[in-house]
């Protein structure tokens, strides 16, 4: 049974975290269903973000390379007193970009008293016995891609990303990151779209920016599953990391040939069915 589940929701982090849905609302909403709580979960999700990252590590393999190659450059044109933000490459520009984007995220990372740190803190939003909250930032989210989708299609000419989108776009994730409901890839991508961005760049630097904010969620739902105690068993973690992997590769590709057909706003539709069923489970508890 255990297993079972664990494949589950593999599937669904899978799925949720690279499309536009967000994955903590759905994993919040299916772990409300089945009357889950505590230790067990915080170790299960952060097994389940592991496989995400492994998704999209292999997804843009290529891409992270060159980011991880051009880092090491730009640190000896530095230290050789080369480095010019002038003519920077675009893989460079790129990594000042995600350097640029993980500033709000080290909020998260502030004490906020009592020895939890902002992040944890905040992570009560997902953790209370109603999903109402969950159901209230689905519409928003669906609100925000629609709203994207429309005014991007009055744009006829795109352009390259700067530094307030870049800025702009992680606050988006940090943000999101506070609230179940809220996608990251969703609220990444749209305030891209309307800031005037390619939308299949944006969507690839949505993936990758997100990274950062799950490796801080790995530790400290890890954190988390240590004090509490966990009884996941070793079977279950490594189906519940194999699916997330597997399901989260096959969701980057449908959702970057969805973005490339304007299917944006499907998922905002989406998002106000989701939004409705949460609402509506709150009313008939």
């Amino acid at each position: 049974m255990e297993v079972l589940k664990a494949l589950l929701l593999g599937i669904i982090q899978g799925f949720t975290e690279f499309l536009p849905v967000s994955s903590s609302g759905h994993i919040s909403v299916v772990n409300y269903f089945l009357g889950e709580t505590g230790s067990d979960n915080c170790f299960l999700t952060a097994l389940l973000h592991l496989g995400t990252l492994i998704a999209v590590v292999i997804s843009y393999r290529k891409l992270f390379k060159n980011l991880i190659i051009e880092a090491v450059l730009t640190v000896r044109d530095i230290f050789n007193r080369k480095f010019s933000f002038r003519g920077m490459t675009p893989i460079r520009r790129m990594l000042f970009f995600l350097i640029l984007s993980c500033v709000p995220m080290f909020f998260l990372l502030l004490p906020a008293g009592g020895g939890d740190l902002v992040f944890r803190k905040v992570a009560v939003f997902s953790m209370d016995d109603s999903i109402l909250c969950e159901g209230i930032c689905f519409f928003i989210t669906g609100i925000v891609i629609v709203a994207a989708d429309l005014i991007s299609q009055r744009y006829e000419k795109t352009r390259d990303m700067n530094a307030l989108t870049a800025f702009i776009a992680g606050a988006a994730v940090t943000v999101s990151s506070a609230f179940p409901g809220l996608s990251g890839t969703g609220l990444t991508l749209s305030s891209g779209m309307v800031a005037g961005a390619e939308k299949n760049n944006m969507l690839r630097y949505s993936f990758i920016i997100a990274l950062p904010l799950v490796i801080a969620s790995n530790i400290s739902e890890l954190h988390s599953a240590v004090e509490l105690g966990s009884t996941v068993t070793f079977p279950a973690a490594i189906v519940g990391i194999i699916a997330a992997a597997v399901s989260g590769i096959f969701a980057i590709r449908l959702c970057v040939k969805l973005i490339r057909n304007n299917r944006l706003a499907y998922f905002g539709f989406y998002c106000f069915a989701a939004g409705a069923v949460c609402v509506i489970a709150t009313i008939f508890k």
